[in-house]
């Protein structure tokens, strides 16, 4: 059954790494979004952090894109990461540090 992309989709932080993985690094882009007390996070890939061409495959593997970590403590944006696309686990990881495993995680198209 193919993964529906289309829609805005919860999913509890435990079980949220591979279905963050395949939002984020389809060729659409896509986002995810959580609040931690005051703090919201959000972890997102677009179009315009991929490549303009995009190579076939295996090539493709080699080519950069990027993932933004953005953190906001009420109205104030305190903290802005970049990650490479190869460092999707990374960045899942750093979004998902410190959460309570049955937190929902919201997974935006």
């Amino acid at each position: 059954m193919e993964e529906d992309f289309s829609e805005l989709q919860f999913i509890e932080a435990r079980r949220a790494r591979g279905p963050m993985k395949n939002r984020l690094m389809r060729r659409e882009g896509g986002a995810c979004y959580l609040k931690v007390g005051n703090v919201t996070r959000l972890l997102s890939h677009s179009p315009l952090d991929a490549p303009e061409i995009r190579l076939p495959w295996p090539l493709s593997k080699m080519q950069p894109h990027g993932i933004s970590y953005v953190e906001w403590t009420g109205e104030a944006r305190t903290v802005e990461q970049r990650f490479k696309g190869s460092q999707v686990k990374v960045a899942i990881e750093y979004f998902l540090r410190d959460v309570d495993p049955l937190e929902e995680v919201q997974l935006q198209p």
